[in-house]
């Protein structure tokens, strides 16, 4: 699983790919930018739920 850092660094590439020639932020960065923040909060919660889980495990 990639860290969140590591996807927010991907994002920020491709946002910066996509805005290559254009000199404002459009809908193709605020949708890669809304999918970044929709994959770190699954990730959190994933990791969330792998603590519960082994804190389960453990008792």
């Amino acid at each position: 699983m990639l860290e969140n850092y590591n996807i927010a660094n991907a994002a920020f590439m491709a946002i910066g790919a996509s805005k290559n020639g254009r000199k404002m932020f459009d809908v193709r960065d605020l949708i890669i930018y809304q999918q970044v923040r929709q994959i770190a909060m699954l990730q959190e919660k994933i990791d969330e739920l792998q603590h519960r889980l082994d804190a389960m495990n453990e008792n």
